[in-house]
């Protein structure tokens, strides 16, 4: 079984703002299922970034078995 584990991405836009995109980690699924987000507050990123990848990984989670165009044996490659 492999783990479902996000990964993030983010920069700063020209109004100054975080953007994130958190992603699965293993390139077999990256591209099925993302969450994007932008982050007002530039003090600890890095905490907020911990934060959101909590938040959204039973999320993203969910979401992705939930997927169709992703077939049953890859989904059950899968665990939180």
């Amino acid at each position: 079984m492999k783990k479902f584990i996000l990964t993030s991405t983010h920069y700063i836009d020209e109004n100054g703002f975080i953007n994130l995109s958190l992603r699965p980690s293993d390139p077999e699924i990256e591209d099925f299922i993302a969450s994007n987000c932008s982050l007002e507050n530039k003090s600890d990123v890095d905490s907020q970034i911990a934060q959101r990848i909590e938040l959204m990984t039973p999320i993203l989670f969910e979401k992705f078995n939930q997927l169709e165009s992703v077939s049953s044996e890859i989904k059950n490659l899968y665990e939180l």
